[in-house]
């Protein structure tokens, strides 16, 4: 076993624990994140750590913890990482499943960016056939660093520089709430206390791969360290920033509760002369949530696409304009954000008994484990279109829904056959859906 020197970064100990992890106690399921790398490897080993070391005593019980992996299919090699995860879950007792990302087209350029984002959408899709889960992520005090300098240098906001947020609670575009506790140590810690007891992990070389950006950066720190740039007051100035950030969303929530309205997941209103009247950074902030909420996976909008955007509004000639997905007119002192199809149409999700997906990044939609099995083989979630408008024309029309909006309504479909639109007050029980706000 390998100890640590006296100028060595110091392993995480015991009495470290409560700390990092206690604020996770309000979970039932911990879906755990872990990839096979140094951090992610920490972290499972942290957790199960905590978990033993809190005993079964304790007054609030402690959450289920499940590993899961994501393999991306991008190396030859990831298939057996996702396996040596599952030997190393294995080893600690906890339970394992590999999601394999399948079914995308995989892109030449922006790989990264797309592989996190599939990442995201299968552990998520995952962690919600389990009850009151979080899905925790091994992203420490050096992610945060890099992440502020890179967003730093294509200008970013207040809120790109807060960075990394530790805690990400249920809302736009997220079903399940997403845990850090580790971003406020440095990676030479995790790398330590797994060093100090002889735990081994497996290094992606992609991380070394200076194509990506992350890889230029870190190669790029020592000489920014020989400025004095370093990780700790990055982060530091980040913590700063996100506490001016959630001042901001403060605001923007008070002024959302009285000029805003999400319809039950049709579409968003924003009413004007109201909306007018807040500070440009809060009519920006609202913007955002509504292109957030009813966007498409994968398309939130640049900051100065949103500012532009806001000027746009501004002016009399304003009508109509597509953006990250989304429809955004001006109708009767009110502006109008819907989900906008594009030109490839809206998702079409298998769905089967007992299990909870997400559609078209807005609905957790999910069937009961009992649903009829001979029709389930044939159940999809599909917008429901014009064939679903003709129909359920009456019920469209007693709501007096837009047909442009009404035809992106989640629907139930068993074949060719539409059987649920819930927001036209067509049920079928054992179909649920819920809009992701």
């Amino acid at each position: 076993m390998l100890t640590a020197g006296p100028s060595s970064p110091a392993p995480i100990g015991n009495h470290e624990l409560p700390g990092l992890f206690d604020c996770l106690r309000r979970y039932r399921t911990l879906i755990i994140a872990v990839s096979g790398g140094a951090d992610s490897t920490a972290l499972v080993h942290l957790l199960e750590r905590w978990v033993r070391c809190s005993g079964s005593n304790a007054a609030v019980p402690l959450p289920i913890l499940v590993v899961a992996t994501v393999d991306h299919g991008l190396r030859p090699e990831s298939v057996h990482e996702a396996r040596a995860v599952a030997h190393l879950a294995g080893a600690l007792g906890l339970p394992h499943s590999i999601l394999t990302w399948r079914h995308d087209a995989k892109p030449d350029t922006g790989v990264q960016v797309a592989a996190r984002t599939a990442r995201y959408r299968l552990l998520e899709a995952f962690a919600l056939g389990f009850p009151i889960p979080a899905l925790v992520t091994a992203h420490h005090l050096d992610d945060q660093a890099e992440t502020v300098v890179m967003r730093l240098a294509r200008g970013s906001g207040l809120d790109g520089l807060a960075g990394i947020r530790r805690s990400r609670p249920l809302g736009v575009g997220t079903p399940v709430p997403r845990e850090r506790p580790l971003l406020g140590l440095p990676k030479s810690r995790l790398v330590a206390t797994l060093e100090v007891h002889g735990i081994a992990w497996s290094e992606d070389p992609s991380n070394q791969d200076l194509t990506f950006e992350r890889a230029r950066w870190r190669a790029a720190w020592p000489q920014l360290a020989r400025l004095g740039l370093t990780a700790e007051p990055i982060a530091r100035s980040a913590a700063r920033l996100e506490r001016a950030r959630q001042a901001l969303e403060g605001v923007a929530d008070s002024a959302w509760s009285r000029l805003a309205a999400i319809n039950q997941g049709m579409f968003a209103t924003l009413v004007r002369p109201q909306f007018d009247s807040e500070p440009a950074e809060i009519r920006l902030r609202l913007l955002l949530r509504a292109l957030a909420a009813f966007g498409a996976t994968g398309l939130q909008p640049s900051l100065a696409q949103a500012e532009d955007l806001l000027s746009a509004l501004a002016t009399d000639a304003f009508a109509t304009q597509t953006l990250a997905g989304c429809q955004i007119e001006q109708e009767s002192g009110r502006i109008l954000v819907f989900r906008e199809p594009g030109r490839q149409g809206l998702p079409v999700l298998p769905l089967m008994p007992g299990a909870g997906r997400v559609w078209d990044n807005r609905f957790a939609v999910a069937l009961a484990a009992d649903f009829d099995g001979a029709s389930a083989t044939r159940c999809l979630v599909r917008a429901l279109g014009s064939d679903g408008l003709a129909a359920f024309r009456k019920q469209v029309d007693a709501l007096g829904l837009p047909a442009r909006i009404a035809a992106t309504l989640p629907s139930l479909w068993i074949g060719e056959c539409p059987v649920a639109v819930p927001h036209l007050g067509h049920d079928l029980p054992g179909f649920s859906l819920r809009f992701l706000w």
